[in-house]
């Protein structure tokens, strides 16, 4: 089977206009060229639509055809979602997107025109340096979430972002290259196609072609890319960390950033894990949420009330274990395992409480339940006695918690173990151990089930 640089279209050939010069890369399903425009006289890029092991090109024709008779309908199919995509993204102008000028078919395929960008690699990069700093790390992140955010938006995925699909211009930012609309079309369309990915970058749930994919998939990558940054290599394939894990043996993706963490903050290193979980429900669901997490002025949450009219709440304070624990228990009731990653740092950082929790309600999605949380969390500042004239921590004498009344522990384990079974009353003892309050001993225990709706039905069973 002959491969894609091998069936390219050699140097002069001539596409409605577009004159080719090189091949500048392939892949599974492409061939991308550096051509030049005759008509405007400028350098442009050219994906032609190529893939592997379904299409071929005769010795020296410029026609692309099916392998196979067979694989006609497959070849179809795959081009129709190529031109798809095509239209889609040459509606987008994002600085971090690569641009489409236009697409046309010709030769029985279809061919991308792009705009032509001058710079290396991510991967050319960190061939001669890696690590990188936390500022060039985070000033690939944001850009490219910024991107994958608008993209995300009109439901189309890249399914192959890693360090070779990013260049960095020579002047500007980073941009994203080599969408895939039509990979995931073709291996679900042909079950007998090998699925193409790259491992390493890819999630899991990007093995099979009938698995799920969505936002979280495209997050996966950027976060293995980051590690690879940070790191120096990429973590290891999804499958081995599963496989390793199912063995009993330690992930080592945790581990091998952790060597690396001296050099970043935590919250950099806390994100990227947070991104690389391996079960896609766990990760980040979208662009938004990392944003918020990296960047908290972009926190979608509605404007606090001035100041004067939240005098529980101290303007500035000391933050203690007990709090960020509190805190990140309230927010996972509301908001799932995100809170696991966001609490924190978000505590880390913040230097007022008011915003800490204007912060933290941007990741409670539902209006109802984000003001709940924010009753909540003011709760948690009382409770914990840290709203002091001076706001300084006034804990450090603290009696213990008082113990919390019989009913209200018996009617909590009643109503958990409807979904955890007996195990319920340990679960309640060990809460009891630390909640001082009613709703705070609630919040703790719906921490303990992972499915969103069996927690909210939880919390609406005990309220």
């Amino acid at each position: 089977m002959a491969s894609n640089r091998q069936q390219a279209l050699p140097g002069g050939t001539l596409i409605d206009g577009f004159e080719i010069r090189r091949v500048l890369g392939t892949g599974g399903f492409g061939v991308t060229y550096l051509a030049f425009d005759t008509h405007l006289e400028r350098p442009v890029a050219i994906k032609e639509y190529c893939p592997q092991g379904v299409a071929v090109r005769a010795p020296g024709d410029t026609t692309l055809a099916p392998e196979d008779p067979e694989l006609a309908e497959v070849f179809s199919y795959g081009l129709t979602r190529f031109l798809d995509e095509a239209r889609t993204l040459a509606r987008f102008h994002h600085p971090s997107i690569v641009r489409v000028q236009r697409f046309l078919e010709a030769n029985g395929t279809g061919y991308l025109i792009m705009d032509f960008e001058q710079g290396d690699t991510l991967w050319q990069t960190l061939r001669r340096q890696a690590p990188l700093e936390e500022s060039v790390v985070t000033g690939l992140l944001v850009p490219m979430l910024e991107g994958l955010e608008m993209v995300h938006g009109e439901s189309i995925l890249h399914r192959d972002i890693k360090p070779a699909n990013i260049l960095l211009r020579q002047r500007g930012g980073p941009v994203l290259l080599d969408f895939g609309a039509a990979r995931l079309a073709m291996e679900r369309q042909a079950g007998n196609l090998t699925i193409l990915l790259t491992p390493g970058y890819a999630p899991l749930e990007q093995y099979s072609a009938t698995d799920q994919q969505g936002p979280w998939s495209d997050l996966y990558a950027l976060g293995a890319t980051a590690y690879h940054c940070m790191t120096g290599q990429p973590p290891m394939a999804a499958t081995e960390r599963i496989a390793r894990m199912h063995s009993g043996e330690p992930d080592p993706v945790p581990q091998q950033l952790a060597q690396a963490g001296t050099a970043y903050s935590n919250l950099l290193c806390e994100t990227v894990l947070w991104m690389l979980e391996t079960v896609g429900s766990q990760r980040p669901q979208s662009a938004a949420d990392l944003l918020r997490a990296l960047r908290p002025s972009r926190a979608s949450a509605p404007a606090a009330a001035p100041e004067a009219e939240s005098p529980t709440v101290a303007s500035d304070f000391e933050p203690t274990p007990a709090l960020t624990q509190s805190l990140q228990s309230t927010l996972e009731a509301h908001a799932g395992r995100v809170a696991r990653r966001v609490v924190a740092p978000a505590v880390a950082r913040a230097t007022r409480y008011q915003d800490l929790v204007d912060h933290l309600a941007g990741f409670v999605l539902d209006p109802e339940r984000q003001e709940a949380f924010r009753a909540q969390a003011t709760e948690v500042w009382q409770q914990l006695d840290t709203a002091g004239t001076d706001g300084t921590d006034a804990r450090a004498d603290a009696a213990p918690a008082p113990k919390l009344p019989d009913e209200v522990l018996a009617a909590a384990a009643a109503h958990l173990a409807h979904f955890v079974g007996p195990i319920a009353a340990l679960l309640v003892e060990q809460a009891a151990a630390t909640a001082t309050s009613r709703e705070q001993l609630h919040a703790l225990l719906a921490t303990e089930l992972d499915d969103t709706h069996e927690r909210r039905e939880f919390l609406a069973r005990v309220k």
